[in-house]
């Protein structure tokens, strides 16, 4: 069974992932994957060379991700050529990771944690979507603790993704993070329960 986890910046999605890999899911991290597929010499990095130029990588090769980020969050034509590239190549290495897991594994559980799940169109690798939610107030106190953020810059951030209402029409599983860890890992230990063919593990 593959398992998508996604949620919103300040969301909690990352204390779930970690929780569920204690439980005995295999944990592919997508944004570890966007890491390795723009490694030098990797196919991704070659094109993203060949259609971004040599002045976003530094003299040793490595993608100036910083850089990057900086044209592609003013420029919508050169994030779509940016998402044209990573997207099927991080797509492609989750599946090749999971599917591997469950060859060696086939009662295994693999949870594919993203931040962009629904927007990298990543819905086809998994059997069903768990979300993990929270107030709005909350995660901008959360966020704003966590990154050294003013209102402002923490508002901004969740601004800039798609909102938690629309992913929920996506989602199969939906889990309240809006108290403390023990409330988020009770959720957790229902839904693995649900969705674990090694009942009573």
């Amino acid at each position: 069974m593959i398992i998508g986890l996604t949620g919103n910046i300040g969301s909690g999605k990352s204390k779930a992932a970690a929780y569920l890999q204690k439980k005995g899911a295999y944990l592919i991290d997508a944004d570890k994957v966007a890491r390795q597929i723009v490694e030098p010499g990797r196919p991704a990095w070659q094109e993203l060379k060949k259609v971004f130029g040599e002045e976003y990588f530094s003299p040793q090769g490595e993608l100036d991700r910083k850089k990057l980020a900086g044209l592609v969050f003013n420029d919508v034509v050169a994030l779509q050529k940016l998402n044209a590239i990573t997207h099927p190549a991080i797509i492609g290495r989750c599946k090749s990771l999971a599917d591997a897991h469950l060859q060696k594994d086939p009662n295994g559980v693999v949870i594919i944690e993203a931040a962009l799940f629904i927007e990298a169109d990543m819905l086809g690798l998994v059997d069903s979507l768990l979300l993990i939610t929270a107030d709005e107030e909350v995660r901008l106190a959360r966020i704003q603790k966590r990154d050294k953020l003013d209102a402002c810059q923490a508002a901004a951030r969740i601004a800039s993704q798609m909102s938690e209402d629309m992913k929920r029409a996506y989602a199969n599983h939906i889990i309240e993070n809006n108290s403390d860890e023990k409330i988020l890992y009770k959720g957790l230990d229902i839904f693995w329960q649900k969705i674990n063919p090694r009942k009573g593990v």
